[in-house]
């Protein structure tokens, strides 16, 4: 399959198509059970406040993964060609990254609504003694349609993570020159950022002010991992082969040190500062920068979250 159905579409359309028909299927639907049943607090939502903001990450994930779906496409197909000019077979550079099997796709898409099911179970067993049984159930829906696509887009990215890995491998690599390198590292970057901007959304859940932990365990024990795969992995081959050529250079330079005449001092001192320099060369292409960005996508929303918290303590002991 040459890329997801998604892109196809927005390259033929436009990006905001999908995105937009979701939000007008989502509001229209919305003011469909607003006129049947009164949108407000239940024993499952706490608030009106709280039900809203739940319904609005409903609406606004699926949208959001709709348009970033395209743009990582893009993003990681630009990467692969700036990397593939330096193989001897370009032509084979995409084939791991383009090439998502239907079958894994598909099981993300099952182990999503899975998961996205579990979560409402408890609901779902009194669901139909329920005076509000529509509106909950197309909250069981909505949650579980959410989570397909969230699954749908981890195991994609997570084939193509596998799949630049083994073209980092693969690429001829420069201890001393790791720029060409960093297309791998800003596509491995922008799966950290597309991964927390969504988790950066669930605290609209908490448009009541209040926080509330069941909100936030699922999605933090889901984007956490997968953002730091997603980092770490497609880096994985470039830093073997990283790994490789600083061992292979450092055999070189204590060769060349043994053969050298211990009386030319000069030389020989050269050679064992070189030594020393190459053996704390570092192995991932990433510098301090970039990696300090990376763990800043990763903490600003748990932060974000515990900031909230504890804001909403501190107004509780004043008033």
């Amino acid at each position: 399959m040459r890329g997801p159905w998604l892109v196809w579409v927005a390259q033929r359309t436009h990006p905001a198509l999908v995105p937009g028909i979701w939000l007008l299927i989502s509001f229209a639907t919305l003011g469909l059970i607003s006129s049947a049943t009164p949108i407000t607090a239940s024993s499952v939502w706490s608030s009106t406040a709280a039900l809203w903001g739940t319904i609005l990450v409903y609406c606004l994930i699926p949208a959001y993964f709709a348009f970033a779906t395209p743009y990582l496409w893009q993003r990681t197909q630009s990467a692969v060609a700036q990397l593939s000019e330096l193989l001897p077979d370009p032509a084979r550079a995409w084939v791991r990254v383009q090439q998502v099997p239907v079958w894994l796709q598909l099981l993300g898409v099952v182990l999503g609504g899975l998961l996205g099911l579990l979560q409402y179970g408890g609901l779902l067993t009194s669901l139909w003694q329920s005076d509000e049984r529509l509106l909950e159930l197309a909250m069981v829906v909505a949650n579980v349609i959410v989570w397909m696509i969230i699954g749908w887009v981890l195991c994609w990215r997570l084939y193509s993570s596998s799949g630049l890995r083994s073209l980092g491998a693969r690429l001829p690599v420069n201890l001393y020159d790791q720029r060409p390198l960093k297309p791998l590292v800003q596509v491995a970057m922008l799966d950290v950022l597309v991964v927390m901007g969504a988790v950066a959304m669930m605290p609209l859940q908490s448009l009541d002010a209040e926080f509330r932990w069941d909100n936030y365990r699922a999605g933090l024990a889901i984007s956490v991992p997968a953002a730091l795969l997603f980092f770490l992995l497609p880096l994985l081959g470039v830093h073997r082969a990283l790994r490789q050529r600083r061992a292979q250079r450092c055999t070189e330079l204590q060769d060349a040190i043994n053969r050298c005449d211990h009386a030319d001092i000069v030389r020989l001192h050269a050679l064992v500062d070189h030594l020393h320099s190459v053996r704390n060369m570092n192995t991932w292409p990433l510098d301090f920068r970039l990696l300090s960005r990376a763990l800043f996508y990763l903490v600003i929303p748990p932060l974000a979250w515990v900031g909230a918290a504890l804001v909403e303590k501190l107004v509780e002991r004043f008033l």
